[in-house]
């Protein structure tokens, strides 16, 4: 395949994102960001529904809390994306875990990006994410009169 074939088929296509926690805010968050880009984002509330979720096809990033009720935890997600060798940035979001440990195991597995909670998900704060994740946003109906969060601008 060609690189601009491969080009006019990446920009062609909606950005992929599988969101995993079991807090209704951080759904809503996210539900938020897809009122307003064009984004497929998927929700699952376990690790079990996340990696059922896995097996359906790829994501461009995974967004996965740490801590569940369950057995399961985030990390056996994170495991399986290193296992699968799949190309998603994968962002952790956790506020009430043994910070140290999981960020070790994590590195291991080359996850570097870290959401502490709680913090306040909004949609400029997303967006600002998703640019950083080189996640491709395009407004989710272009003859939309409602104003669009501004994308938030690099530090410098």
């Amino acid at each position: 395949m060609s690189e601009a074939l491969k080009l006019a088929e990446y920009l062609a296509r909606t950005p992929r994102i599988l969101v995993i926690d079991d807090e209704s805010v951080i759904q809503m968050a996210f539900g938020r960001l897809k009122r307003y880009y064009d984004l497929d984002i998927v929700t699952a509330y376990s690790p079990e529904q996340g990696l059922h979720a896995l097996g359906q096809g790829r994501f461009d990033a995974v967004f996965v809390d740490m801590k569940f009720g369950g057995v399961s935890d985030g990390m056996d997600v994170i495991r399986a994306l290193n296992i699968r060798d799949d190309d998603a940035s994968v962002v952790i979001m956790s506020g009430s875990i043994n910070l140290h440990s999981v960020m070790v195991e994590a590195n291991q597995l080359g996850i570097v990006s870290f959401m502490a909670k709680p913090v306040n998900f909004t949609t400029q704060l997303l967006v600002s994410v998703m640019k950083r994740l080189k996640i491709r946003l395009r407004p989710a109906d272009p003859n939309s009169t409602e104003p669009v969060p501004p994308l938030a601008e690099e530090p410098t």
